[in-house]
């Protein structure tokens, strides 16, 4: 299914070599190295061809959390739009997978098909700069290969029987779709905890997302016509931005959190401007494919496959319309994260998903009325707010508590 290399960054000759270097013109890997902690970056090769990179941070800096053979492994998949990168904006302890690796947890991030990778190929075969069909994917090949490759190679690698699965925005609806197609993979699944997502979108308080949504056949006919396979920002462009940004005229910080804002759907208030300069030096490339299936499940109010149109649905799934996702046949525990200001979530969809899961264990209302759908990876006291609380979850889960099921409020339709 995949075959495997290893590189090891070595902490004692890279470590002195960053320190006076800004993050954001340092890879992954450097940024890592940079503030102490160990890094690993594996490559995988998928079932369709993909080349990926998986990143571990096996151990914090915590010298007071002795290590452990049996600690739990931890996969966190970023949504769209995203890349592994933006788990580290926070910085050294504060960043999810510095906190999770300080408090004694395995950790590795999903990169998926598409993202910014060390190696020198993407695939076997594609070049993701020349071939368009590199491209012809949405976030059901992510779910379906890219993640059930990753977890394989995180189980092999370990030794472990399950990984705990953590994934922002559409990231949760990689491990949807991957669970309800290969219900095996339920076995390998300990948790998974999904941040700001769902399988059902039908009430996003996302003006924006909602009017792309109803454009969507215009869209597709302009992706065809201009044979558009991906949305990308090129690496001239980013370096020009940074460069302007970091003359630090606050209109510029002002502009840049405003085009955040849109896309968080709400005003953050707990994103530094600090934190610019490296979210805007990791802004990935997107499948146009990926970004249609999303808005397509946000229109219609459900989760089902790519819409390829009447005559590609019958040549792909026989029938004329996509088919559904059978969500019924994700027996994992799932617990979902909730906030006021999240208008790509409602609670309602919430509650409506989990009347199709079986196995819906927990959902957690972040206790900060502000909190929005970016402040999940960007906010300054997400530490606190989310990531506390899901390591306390994970621990309860690894002790042997195992809350019961969700049950809908009554009254809810």
């Amino acid at each position: 299914m995949y075959r495997i290399t290893l590189l090891c960054v070595s902490l004692v000759v890279c470590a002195n070599n960053y320190q006076n270097i800004p993050d954001y013109a340092l890879r992954l890997e450097q940024q890592v190295v940079k503030y102490g902690y160990p890094i690993e970056v594996h490559q995988i090769i998928t079932e369709d061809g993909y080349i990926l990179a998986a990143y571990r941070i096996p151990h914090g800096l915590n010298k007071e959390v002795p290590e452990n053979k049996n600690k739990s492994v931890v996969l966190i998949a970023h949504g769209l739009g995203g890349s592994p990168h933006n788990f580290l904006v926070l910085g050294k302890k504060r960043a999810v997978p510095y906190y999770f690796a300080d408090q004694g947890m395995d950790v590795w991030l999903f990169s998926g098909r598409g993202s910014d990778i060390p190696f020198k190929k993407s695939h076997v075969k594609l070049d993701w700069n020349k071939d368009s069909a590199f491209w012809l994917h949405s976030f059901h090949e992510l779910g379906i290969y890219d993640l059930a490759a990753t977890i394989d190679f995180i189980l092999k690698c370990t030794g472990q029987k399950k990984v705990t699965l953590i994934g922002h925005s559409a990231g949760g609806a990689e491990f949807f779709a991957l669970l309800s197609e290969k219900p095996e993979y339920n076995q390998k699944v300990k948790l998974a905890i999904t941040w700001g997502s769902s399988a059902i979108l039908r009430r996003v308080d996302y003006p924006f997302l909602v009017l792309g949504t109803h454009l969507g056949d215009f869209l597709r006919t302009v992706v065809k016509f201009l044979r558009m396979a991906q949305v990308m920002v090129p690496g001239a462009v980013k370096s020009t931005l940074i460069e302007i940004f970091l003359r630090k005229p606050p209109l510029w910080y002002k502009v840049v959190k405003y085009i955040l804002n849109i896309i968080g759907s709400h005003n953050s208030v707990m994103m530094r401007d600090e934190y610019i300069p490296t979210i805007l030096s990791n802004i990935p490339r997107v499948s146009t494919r990926e970004l249609l299936h999303f808005m397509d499940n946000v229109h219609n109010g459900t989760f089902r496959k790519y819409d390829y149109g009447p005559k590609g649905n019958l040549k792909h799934y026989g029938q004329a319309d996509p088919p559904h996702y059978n969500l019924s046949a994700v027996t994992a525990p799932i617990a979902f994260f909730d906030a006021e200001k999240d208008g790509f979530l409602s609670i309602e969809d919430i509650y409506e998903c989990i009347q199709k899961l079986p196995n819906a264990v927990h959902i957690y209302k972040v206790p900060f009325r502000k909190f929005t759908h970016t402040d999940y990876i960007f906010g300054y006291n997400a530490t606190e707010l989310v990531y506390e609380p899901t390591y306390q979850m994970i621990k309860r889960i690894d002790s042997g508590i195992i809350p019961p099921r969700v049950e809908v409020p009554p009254g809810y339709h």
